[in-house]
């Protein structure tokens, strides 16, 4: 699958991992575009029901990396680390 380099932006941008924001969360008044919006905040929908199991964060944040990149291989790899860190940060 190609990388869309336009969602994959959005969602650096909704989560905050653009630099303009020092903590990872939601930020939806920051997409302008509704679609993107919409598709950023499905994405985010589904990767926020994962939950760490006893391996500890820093374990399950890898292996959420690669079950990210396997689910939603339109993600560039700032995307999926910008999800990975929202993710390990609500569970810290």
């Amino acid at each position: 699958m190609v990388v869309d380099e336009r969602l994959s932006a959005a969602v650096l941008t909704y989560v905050g991992y653009d630099g303009l924001s020092a903590i990872p969360g939601h930020h939806p008044e920051r997409i302008v575009d509704v679609e993107l919006r919409a598709r950023t905040e499905t994405i985010l929908a589904v990767v926020e029901q994962k939950a760490p199991g006893s391996q500890g964060l820093t374990k399950w944040g890898r292996e959420l990396r690669a079950e990210i990149h396997a689910e939603h291989p339109e993600l560039n790899d700032g995307a999926v680390a910008a999800l990975v860190a929202l993710l390990c940060f609500q569970w810290r």
